[in-house]
């Protein structure tokens, strides 16, 4: 799908994702249906949905790009081994990912039983929903940031990426502050009273995830500019730290699978704060150029957080028909003061300009 990415055609690539993965629950039930429940047919179902996705990337690319043929005269292997040296590091990132958010939840089962375990991938199920919806957006401005590269424009990738990161904090502060002032609510409405207490997990994972979705809208600059060995080594380095402190927070401060919480987000606001300063010296600015951002998003789940404590303490949230007119009313109150109040001018009018037509024409401009 590079061709579809060449062209910004986000919206083709997602309609491939989304045929991939419904694609794979009508597979998964047609086989059960007519061989019985099997394993081995589920990985026969994924892989019977994976190729009806590349076929369907196929279409889709040779519609975009007619122009475009692969051939293996075409292959220089003189720029294998700086491809393959950029994909290696890429992919010791992807497994350091692994190490820094995948592996709380095998050490909490280890370490303190499948009940915890339970509790924890409960709360984790949330902050995966958050990372996915976030990567939604980010991954939207990744085009726009390698335009720039492509024109050497460091002035310009690097106002478009302030921009990028004030849009994601502002936005993504909503859904973190509801989820986490409404915790108690959430989680008795979705699996019981009894999960009620998991309210502070919910703080301690979900509000330091500001931090990392902001950061996430700089992860281009060092990707267009070929500098993704020290990334690499330092996610790698504080991956493995992870580890460490998730089994030394629990022991010194006795608290349980909250210290593995803490480990957590003590190394996500670390990473944060690295690719914040290496995206900055890559583009030769002042490292401190892309924490401003952060201070919006850090204001805004602030503000929110306080609203919506003061809201719940005053107005009884108790249903679920209560939670969604309350997410409902606090985000167009919220929506409409972040409009007017907090982006500027210009920042509207780019926003307006990527919206579709219908959304464009539905939206007041006295609104935006």
């Amino acid at each position: 799908m590079v061709s579809l990415f060449a062209y910004n055609r986000l919206d083709l690539r997602n309609y491939v994702n989304i045929a991939n993965v419904g694609l794979q629950v009508i597979f998964v039930v047609v086989l059960f249906f007519c061989l019985g429940p099997s394993l081995p047919l589920v990985g026969i179902s994924y892989l019977l949905a994976a190729v009806a996705a590349l076929i369907l990337s196929i279409v889709f690319s040779h519609r975009v790009c007619p122009h475009l043929r692969v051939s293996p005269s075409d292959f220089a292997p003189s720029r294998l081994r700086e491809i393959g040296g950029v994909t290696g590091w890429i992919a010791c990132s992807q497994l350091a990912y692994l190490l820094r958010y995948q592996v709380a939840l095998i050490l909490v089962n280890i370490m303190f039983g499948e009940i915890a375990g339970t509790q924890y991938s409960l709360v984790i199920t949330w902050s995966m929903l958050l990372l996915g919806l976030a990567g939604l957006v980010t991954n939207t401005f990744t085009p726009m940031s390698y335009s720039y590269r492509a024109k050497d424009d460091k002035i310009g990738l690097t106002r478009f990426t302030l921009f990028a990161m004030r849009c994601t904090g502002l936005a993504i502060a909503l859904p973190i502050a509801f989820l986490c002032v409404f915790s108690p609510q959430i989680m008795t409405i979705w699996v019981g009273e009894e999960y009620a207490n998991l309210a502070p997990l919910v703080w301690i994972i979900l509000a330091p995830m500001i931090v990392r979705i902001q950061t996430s809208c700089t992860d281009p600059i060092f990707a267009a500019y070929l500098r993704v060995r020290a990334p690499a080594i330092f996610s790698i380095a504080v991956g493995i730290l992870n580890v460490i402190l998730a089994l030394l927070f629990p022991v010194i401060f006795e608290n349980g699978m909250y210290g593995v919480a803490y480990a957590g987000s003590l190394i996500l606001l670390m990473v944060g704060v690295f690719f914040l300063m290496f995206n900055a010296h890559v583009l030769q600015m002042p490292l401190g150029t892309f924490f401003r951002p952060i201070v919006t998003g850090v204001a805004a789940l602030g503000v929110l957080s306080i609203v919506g404590t003061l809201y719940a303490s005053i107005i009884l949230v108790d249903s679920l028909q209560m939670l969604v007119v309350s997410g409902i009313l606090i985000s167009i109150i919220y929506g409409i003061v972040v409009l007017r109040l907090v982006l500027k001018k210009d920042e509207r009018e780019i926003i307006r300009s990527c919206l579709p037509a219908f959304a464009s024409k539905l939206i007041p401009s006295q609104v935006l």
